[in-house]
């Protein structure tokens, strides 16, 4: 769900917009999914963390494959842990 503990802070202005709000907002993005599903990736956020994990993980490596990029790899030990820096155009150290 969209409910998050704001703990020892009032809600956000996001936080605070209920749920009508956030039911239209993911019909929206839903609907843009249906429309060009090679652009969005839809993630069934209720499975487990790890399942979630690996489901994003997958779509990025095989988007970055996508780009003939050599360096990526989908061992957990290996996989860059942040996107390129700006000042060298090369990707992240690995874990």
């Amino acid at each position: 769900g969209w409910r998050r503990e704001t703990r020892d802070r009032d809600p956000d202005r996001m936080e605070s917009a209920g749920d009508e709000f956030h039911r239209q907002v993911r019909d929206g993005f839903i609907q843009r999914a249906d429309a060009a599903p090679e652009r969005y990736l839809v993630v069934d956020s209720s499975a487990p963390v790890e399942a979630v994990h690996q489901r994003i993980r997958s779509a990025v490596v095989e988007l970055l494959e996508a780009t003939n990029d050599s360096t990526v790899t989908d061992g957990d030990d290996r996989m860059p842990d942040r996107a390129s820096d700006a000042s060298t155009g090369q990707l992240g150290q690995s874990r």
